[in-house]
């Protein structure tokens, strides 16, 4: 019984010691690795890309979306309206809805993700000060000609 239970227990550790190198899905990431983060550009999400970490929602529905060009991944400052923060984040998705409607899948750095729409962003460059950087406060970019 206890040889079992030794057995169980080793299996388990061997088991968590593997999670822990997988890459985990909208986890926590180092901002220094930013152009790293997988995306998804030119085509709309699938559930695959959702799955694997490279999108944040899929349009499903009658009308298809179409890919926003915004150059990902995008380092952005998004608004939240409901806390009122400035917060920041990386664009992994940009895509238009039905409508003409402009949504932004988004990574949080410490991990986790949302949407959000486009124009609640204020894409830049690369990363400031406010993503806990040294370095230098990249201007905000004016939105592609697409971004209403």
């Amino acid at each position: 019984m206890r040889i079992a239970l030794s057995i169980l227990m080793l299996v388990a550790l061997v088991g968590l010691a593997g999670a822990a190198q997988k890459k985990v899905p909208f986890g926590p990431f180092d901002i220094r690795d930013w152009k790293s983060v997988d995306v998804v550009t030119g085509r709309p999400a699938t559930q695959a890309d959702i799955d694997a970490g490279r999108a944040v929602f899929l349009v499903d529905g009658p009308t298809p979306s179409k890919p926003v060009d915004v150059g990902l991944p995008r380092c952005a400052i998004w608004h939240n309206r409901a806390v009122k923060k400035d917060i920041p984040v990386v664009v992994i998705q940009a895509e238009e809805v039905a409508g003409g409607l402009q949504m932004a899948g988004v990574r949080f750095l410490a991990g986790d993700k949302t949407v959000c729409l486009l124009k609640d962003l204020i894409l830049l460059a690369g990363p400031d000060e406010r993503f806990g950087t040294k370095e230098p406060n990249h201007s905000p970019e004016p939105p592609p000609s697409a971004v209403h």
